[in-house]
C-alpha cells in the first residue's frame, strides 16, 4: 500500500520573534508541567494500574473499561462548550488555574477516601474513587482549551512536536521508576493491605500532579487578536457544522480518530488478561507500567524529531501502523505453551523478585506493553501537534474544542471492550481491536500534510503579558 500525500493545508501564521513572546520561559514551564504530570499519572496509569484496581474491587470488566476510558472522555467532552466561553477572551490562563485547584483537590480526596474506607465496603471504595476521578477528568477537560491555545500562541509549528514529545520523554523516564514503586507498594512484602496500598499510590499521584499544575500556572500568556465578542452558543454550533462540512481534511482526521479510538478498546485488558488468565502477580503490574513507560520514553525523542522535520502527519501514520501489531501479538500468545522460565542469576540480581521466574506465555505477552508504548507515544504527540497545525489561529479554540468534544464518546471504547470481554472472550476483543486498527491505518494514509508557514507572512502584532 502506498502512502497518499494529498495537497497540503495552508494556514498562514507569522514566524517573527514578536509573534511568539516568552517562548523560552513557556517552553521550560510547559516541559516541567508535562514531566510532572506524566510522572504523576504513571502511578495511577489508566491502562494498567486503574483497571486492575477496579477488577479487584468489582470483578467487572465493564467498570474497568469505563474507568480506563474516563480520563479521555472527561478531557474531550467539555471542550466545545468551553471553547464558546473562552474564544473571545484574550486571556485563557485564569481558567486553567481554577481547574488546577479542582484537579489537585480531587486526587487528594481520592487518596484519603480510599484510605479511610479501607476494605470494609469495596463498592463504597469504588464509587468514592470514581467520583473523585471524575472530578480529575472533567477538570482536565475544562482546562484543555486554555492549555492548547496557550501552547499554540507560545511556540511555532516547528517546535510543537518536540515540545509534546520531550514532555513525554523525560516524564516517561521518571515513569519507569514510578512503575518500580508501584511494584513495590503492591507486593505482599510492602505490608500494605488492599486497598490501602492503592491509597498510597494515589497519594504519590496527588503530590506530583500539584507540582505539574503549578508549573504551567506560572507561564506568561501571549495576547493575540481574538473574536470581538462571544457568539451565542447556537451560532457557535452552526460555525462548527460549517467547519465539518467545508474542511475535508478535518473531517477525514475525525474519521481516523474514530477508528483509532475504537482500536484502543482492548488497551486496558492487556493487563487484566495477564493477571486473570495468565496468572501474573499483582506486583507484576508495576513491571507492565515500566515497560509501557520505557518504550514510550525511548520513542518520544524519535517522534519529536520526526514531527519537527517531516511534519506531524507522519506521526499519525506511524502511530496507526504500530497500533496494528499488539493485538496480533496478543492473539498469537494464545498459541504459546505455558512453561516457567527462570532468568539467569546475572539478570535476576537487577530485576524485581516478581520477574525472576516468569511463565513463557506471559514473557511473550509482555511485549504488547512495549509495542503499545511506542504506538501510544506517537499517537499522543500527533493528536496535539497535528490538530494545532491544521487549525487557523483565530479559530483555534473552536477547531480544537469541536474535534475533541465530538471524539469524547469514543474515549469510552474500553467500556465496549469490557462488554465484549465479559460476553465473549479476550480473544474476541483483541480481534475486533485489530480490525479497527487496520482501518485507522488506511485512513491515516489519506490525511493531508499541514503546510508550515513561512517567515513574515501576515504578521500580527502581538502584545505580551
Amino acid at each position: 500500500m502506498t502512502t497518499a500525500n494529498p495537497d497540503p493545508i495552508e494556514h498562514r501564521e507569522p514566524q517573527t520573534p514578536k509573534r511568539y513572546p516568552h517562548s523560552r520561559r513557556n517552553f521550560t514551564l510547559g516541559l516541567l508541567n508535562g514531566i510532572f504530570m506524566r510522572f504523576a499519572y504513571s502511578f495511577a496509569d489508566s491502562q494498567t494500574v486503574l483497571p486492575v484496581f477496579v477488577i479487584i474491587l468489582t470483578e467487572s470488566p465493564i467498570l474497568a473499561g469505563i474507568v480506563a476510558g474516563l480520563f479521555e472522555a472527561g478531557w474531550y467532552l467539555p471542550q466545545i462548550f468551553v471553547s464558546n466561553l473562552v474564544q473571545h477572551r484574550e486571556r485563557k490562563l485564569p481558567l486553567y488555574r481554577a481547574m488546577a485547584y479542582v484537579r489537585a483537590a480531587s486526587w487528594v480526596a481520592a487518596a484519603v477516601s480510599v484510605f479511610l474506607i479501607g476494605a470494609r465496603s469495596p463498592s463504597l471504595v469504588f464509587w468514592a474513587f470514581f467520583l473523585c476521578y471524575l472530578g480529575v477528568c472533567l477538570g482536565a477537560g475544562t482546562a484543555a482549551i486554555s492549555f492548547m491555545d496557550i501552547v499554540g500562541k507560545s511556540f511555532p509549528p516547528q517546535r510543537r512536536g518536540s515540545f509534546f514529545a520531550y514532555r513525554r520523554l523525560i516524564g516517561g523516564l521518571l515513569g519507569i521508576g514510578a512503575g518500580m514503586v508501584v511494584a513495590r507498594v503492591l507486593s505482599p512484602g510492602s505490608g500494605l493491605a488492599f486497598p490501602h496500598n492503592y491509597s498510597v499510590i494515589f497519594g504519590f499521584t496527588a503530590v506530583f500532579a500539584v507540582a505539574g499544575l503549578a508549573s504551567f500556572s506560572m507561564v506568561k500568556e501571549p495576547i493575540e487578536p481574538v473574536s470581538p465578542a462571544r457568539v451565542r452558543f447556537r451560532d457557535h454550533l452552526r460555525s462548527c457544522g460549517r467547519i465539518l462540512q467545508e474542511d475535508t481534511n478535518y473531517r477525514r482526521y475525525f474519521t481516523q480518530r474514530v477508528l483509532a479510538s475504537l482500536s484502543l478498546m482492548a488497551l486496558p485488558f492487556y493487563a487484566t488478561y495477564a493477571v486473570t488468565v495468565l496468572g501474573a502477580e499483582t506486583a507484576q503490574v508495576g513491571v507492565m507500567v515500566s515497560l509501557w513507560m520505557l518504550s514510550g520514553m525511548l520513542s518520544n525523542a524519535l517522534w519529536g524529531t520526526l514531527s519537527d522535520r517531516k511534519g506531524s502527519r507522519v506521526l499519525v501514520v506511524a502511530s496507526s501502523a504500530l497500533a496494528v501489531i499488539p493485538p496480533i501479538v496478543a492473539l498469537g500468545s494464545f498459541l504459546v505453551p505455558s512453561r516457567p522460565i527462570a532468568l539467569p542469576p546475572v539478570l535476576s540480581f537487577w530485576l524485581p523478585e516478581c520477574l525472576c521466574e516468569v511463565d513463557l506465555r506471559l514473557l511473550v505477552f509482555l511485549s504488547c506493553f512495549v509495542l503499545n508504548g511506542f504506538s501510544d507515544a506517537a499517537r499522543k504527540v500527533s493528536i496535539s501537534a497535528y490538530l494545532l497545525d491544521i487549525s487557523p489561529a483565530l479559530l483555534r479554540p473552536t477547531y480544537v474544542g469541536l474535534m475533541n468534544t465530538i471524539s469524547s464518546p469514543l474515549a469510552l471504547a474500553p467500556a465496549l471492550g469490557g462488554l465484549i470481554t465479559q460476553m465473549f472472550s479476550y480473544r474476541a476483543v483483541f480481534s475486533i481491536s485489530l480490525v479497527f486498527a487496520l482501518l485507522a491505518f488506511g485512513v491515516s494514509l489519506r490525511l493531508a500534510e499541514a503546510k508550515l508557514p513561512g517567515p513574515g507572512e501576515h504578521e500580527i502584532v502581538t502584545r505580551a503579558t
